[in-house]
């Protein structure tokens, strides 16, 4: 659980927006910038090979950012990145980046 711009934000209230798209991974990463006291969040995530080679990727990036607003009420900023850029890791896949 994070406390972002006074809003709860549970990750997995991010993934259940990322897992809409049939077109996105399951491989993704929020990242979580503190400056002082103020945290922001942005996601990570990978296209399916197929997405990533037909393109179009700001529409699907800005179609995502609609989705988390839709469920947290909050603009969190989405990049999609090439497939497999992710780091993967063995056992519990680490879904929180602190930056």
């Amino acid at each position: 659980m994070m406390k972002v711009k006074g809003v709860i934000v549970f990750p997995s209230q991010i993934e259940a927006a990322l897992m809409q798209f049939g077109d996105l991974s399951d491989n993704y990463q929020i990242i979580k910038t503190k400056k002082g006291d103020i945290i922001s969040l942005s996601v990570e995530v990978e296209p399916t090979e197929n997405r990533w080679k037909e393109g179009r990727i700001d529409d699907l990036e800005k179609e995502v950012e609609e989705e988390i607003f839709s469920i947290l009420n909050l603009h969190v900023p989405v990049k999609i990145v090439e497939p497999k850029s992710i780091p993967r890791s063995i056992g519990k896949a680490v879904r929180v980046v602190e930056r």
